[in-house]
């Protein structure tokens, strides 16, 4: 399976689950049909806090976690944190 950026890595459901997140955020154009505000739902706790609690500590501090190690799928992660990003400049919180 490879990455945003070409890499290859091994499939897990971590990643699956990441990528089907940043696919549904970017399907639509939601601030153009009025959509404020996204909830995804998710059955894995690794995404639900990943990116509610841990994704903003994580860019704190320069994509590690809080015991100094490499954060795992940091491709994904980024790449969801400029989705989400790009939603709330055009008024869209997710």
């Amino acid at each position: 399976m490879t990455g945003p950026g070409g890499e290859m890595y091994d499939p897990t459901s971590n990643r699956a689950k990441l990528r089907a997140v940043i696919a549904a955020l970017e399907f639509r154009l939601w601030h153009l049909e009025g959509w404020r505000k996204i909830v995804i739902a998710t059955d894995l706790e690794y995404v639900a806090i990943g990116a509610t609690e841990w994704l903003p500590r994580w860019v704190r501090q320069r994509w590690r976690t809080g015991r100094g190690k490499r954060v795992a799928n940091r491709d994904l992660w980024e790449e969801l944190h400029g989705v989400i990003e790009k939603l709330q400049k055009s008024g869209t919180e997710t």
